[in-house]
């Protein structure tokens, strides 16, 4: 284990000026055991796990408080939620509901919600909610519908809509795809920042109202997937969703067949998205190695879709990371003689 003493030490010369880049900082964190998601402001983490969010101070990297327990009752959760950090506000949702609390007060909580049916993603853009979820017409068509609503969850528009067929599950199987190209979404302040990977590297930003403003397209490098690459994202796919457990994997495995097919010849042009302090974050499938370690490249864009500067940061999981001030934080599993433990890591943004 890491001496919090030492930590401590860390954190006051880490701080003062170097004229060489810094080392990454390293705290341990023993309440932590499967965490979902990370998000950071000012002077506090945050991190998902065990159906609840704990709250831990930056500086000090100590536990200040836990909001939420297992259960289907207020300020409950069926599966470990996910977080957005807002200026004054904390949303947390499962899938199932959000609730939106008070930084201040002892974390209040102001509002909570159920959904009709389960949703991928909720943020809240200024006033107001946008969703990520299956929605269905007049013919019972599925279709996967990323919408802006207001306070009342009155909709406001349709910012992407694509029909989603219902399948049998080993055809579903059959038709999956590994590094699949994104459609996703983050807010910040009253910005949205639509994602579409089908589209190359095209991020559409729209007004909380969802009137497009600005199309951020850019070329890319087309990188094509390796055998190694490939055995690598199987791993990935099998210690992401479990699928080691009651045979899973192995009834994965039959049915899909050949894995080949599944892969595209190239990498799509972009990962993951996140936005922070008037940037946006745009990570690639491009990585090299240094000390030991992995590292993948990310595009760092001003929001009228100037690249700043292209960086290579340490690997970790898309929503296991985030970004503040110029500092990328990160969560990562260490092993040591006395058992497993999660870390928090950052390195700074030169």
């Amino acid at each position: 284990m890491i001496n919090k003493a030492f930590l401590f030490f860390l954190v006051i010369i880490l701080t003062l000026p170097f004229p060489f880049k810094a080392a990454t900082l390293v705290a341990s964190l023993p309440d932590i055991l499967k965490p979902r998601m990370i998000a950071v402001d000012d002077d506090t983490i945050y991190i998902t796990d065990q159906e609840s969010l704990f709250v831990y101070s930056l500086s000090k990297f100590e536990l200040v408080k836990r909001i939420g327990q297992k259960g289907k009752g207020p300020e409950e959760y069926v599966y470990t939620p996910y977080v957005q950090i807002l200026k004054d506000k904390i949303l947390l949702y499962d899938g199932f509901k959000f609730s939106l609390f008070e930084k201040k007060n002892n974390g209040r909580l102001i509002i909570e919600k159920k959904f009709s049916f389960p949703v991928f993603k909720i943020n809240l853009a200024g006033g107001s909610y946008i969703c990520h979820q299956f929605t269905f017409d007049e013919k019972v068509r599925r279709f996967t519908e990323i919408t802006a609503y207001d306070q009342n969850f009155k909709k406001i528009k349709s910012l992407y809509k694509k029909e989603s067929k219902i399948k049998p599950l080993e055809r579903v199987i059959k038709e999956a795809r590994f590094a699949a190209p994104i459609v996703t979404f983050q807010c910040w302040e009253d910005r949205i920042f639509l994602a579409n990977g089908h589209k190359g590297f095209y991020i559409e930003i729209f007004d909380e109202r969802g009137q497009s403003l600005k199309v951020i397209k850019k070329e890319y490098e087309k990188i094509k997937i390796t055998e190694s690459e490939k055995k690598r994202l199987i791993e990935d796919f099998k210690n992401r969703l479990n699928l080691r457990i009651q045979n899973r994997w192995e009834y994965f495995k039959k049915v899909a067949g050949d894995f080949d097919k599944m892969f595209p010849e190239y990498f799509p042009a972009m990962q993951s998205i996140s936005v922070s302090n008037n940037k946006l974050y745009v990570r690639t499938y491009k990585r090299k190695k240094g000390n030991g370690n992995w590292k993948e490249e990310y595009v760092i864009l001003d929001l009228k879709g100037n690249i700043v500067k292209k960086v290579f940061l340490p690997y970790a999981k898309t929503n296991l990371m985030s970004f503040k001030n110029g500092i990328f934080y990160y969560l990562e599993m260490k092993d040591y003689e006395d058992g497993e433990e999660w870390e928090l890591h950052y390195e700074k943004i030169e």
